[in-house]
């Protein structure tokens, strides 16, 4: 199967940079699609692309490291496979939107349950944006 780029989490994609992060903790609107806490904000500027994405798995939550970045993985390769809508329908706009997913549940849940409520997340992402 050759991957296309519209499947490709790129370095510009994701969330990076102290300030960009502490203002989206501070001023983005926050909901809860369970196992996940999806925090948005639009930034004044536009870095390239129209989403930028951070994923967090809390310490206080998750408390091995190993398992936390297996979550981290999960939730990142789910959000990479379904992202190509909210990216379509957000490419007319001239702003970048950001983006920060925390996962909230206090156990490891399958990957099939994390990829189909991340696709319920983008779903509710969009229709916030709306």
């Amino acid at each position: 199967m050759q991957t296309t780029k519209i499947h490709t989490l790129a370095r510009i994609e994701r969330l990076r940079g102290k300030v960009r992060v502490e203002n989206l903790f501070t001023q983005g609107k926050a909901f809860i699609v369970y196992p996940f806490r999806i925090i948005l904000m639009e930034a004044d500027d536009n870095k390239g692309v129209p989403v930028q994405v951070l994923v967090s798995v809390p310490k206080k939550r998750i408390k091995r490291a190993v398992v936390r970045n297996k979550l981290k993985r999960r939730m990142k390769e789910a959000y990479r496979l379904h992202k190509a809508e909210l990216s379509d329908y957000l490419s007319s706009q001239k702003n970048t939107w950001l983006i920060g997913v925390t996962y909230v549940a206090n156990d490891v849940l399958p990957y099939a349950m994390i990829e189909q409520k991340m696709i319920e997340a983008l779903q509710k992402i969009k229709a916030a944006i709306q």
